[in-house]
């Protein structure tokens, strides 16, 4: 009903509905939540919406991207004076997810060049629009970096280390997100997803451990990070992967519904309560 009425494009009817829904949630649970994430990636939606055309509307529309990542950054601003007025003490931001460009060549200066002009546009269009007073925290969400091919954009790179999603694994990416955050709104951040979809749970817990360390190096480097949450808790649906992709740190048996942690669960149990990364059952 609501592309109907023109989707991100009415910002007018977004806005309203919306902000009925920010009074609600923060009516109904305002009492059980200190941080709240406004908005989840409005890169994404608004690029995978009206660049990509592989969300919902699937347009491809330059002129409409713009507008939905306006309509986006309106929608975060009215949610934030909204839960700072509700909900006493709430910590409020927004989650973005970093898009970290490398060339395929890296010698090759015209790959570079296109490299840093995409990761401008693709970072810098998502920041846009929301003003450092709204708000408290910023939510970085990494998986991996995409890589300038010619006039093209890859996921991985011939020989990387690669996710189940095709993704390359490049852990140094989310110090680099950390810091750009930092230094675009000097104020606490969250790293609010990483995670790998695998079905080597080995695999798992030696990727959670890279971007952990990944972490300690952005906070040495003296970058207020205040938490790490995985990717997610139980497998889950994975937009148009389905069910197929397993990120989680719990199993779900889909026939049963039955769940299982796994060790990656049981070993980030442990760095989540010692506060130190442990090491790898079996391995270094």
């Amino acid at each position: 009903w609501l592309a109907a009425k023109g989707g991100l494009s009415a910002r007018g009817t977004v806005l309203r509905e919306f902000g009925r829904f920010v009074r609600l949630v923060a009516e109904r649970l305002g009492d059980l939540a200190s941080w709240w994430v406004t908005v989840n990636e409005p890169g994404i939606l608004a690029s995978c919406s009206y660049l990509a055309g592989t969300f919902p509307p699937f347009r491809k529309n330059y002129a409409e991207f713009l507008r939905a990542l306006g309509t986006l950054s309106a929608m975060h601003r009215l949610a934030s004076g909204i839960l700072r007025e509700a909900v006493p003490g709430a910590r409020v931001g927004f989650a973005h997810a970093y898009q970290y460009v490398l060339p395929w060549h890296p010698p090759c200066l015209k790959e570079k060049a296109l490299a840093g002009l995409v990761s401008a546009h693709m970072n810098g269009f998502a920041f846009a629009g929301i003003p450092r007073d709204s708000v408290d925290f910023v939510g970085i969400n990494y998986y991996g970096p995409n890589y300038v091919k010619g006039f093209s954009l890859r996921t991985a790179r011939d020989g990387d280390p690669v996710t189940d999603m095709g993704w390359s694994i490049r852990p140094e990416g989310l110090k680099v997100a950390l810091s750009h955050a930092w230094r675009r709104f000097g104020k606490p951040l969250l790293v609010t997803e990483n995670g790998m979809a695998t079905g080597d749970d080995g695999r798992r817990i030696a990727y959670i451990r890279d971007h952990l360390g990944a972490v300690l190096d952005a906070i040495r480097a003296g970058i207020p990070v205040k938490g790490y949450m995985y990717w997610a808790l139980t497998d889950n649906f994975e937009w148009a992967e389905g069910f197929s992709k397993r990120f989680g740190l719990v199993g779900v048996d889909y026939e049963t519904q039955g769940r299982a942690v796994r060790p990656s669960g049981r070993w980030f149990a442990e760095a989540a309560k010692t506060g130190r990364i442990p090491p790898i059952p079996g391995g270094s």
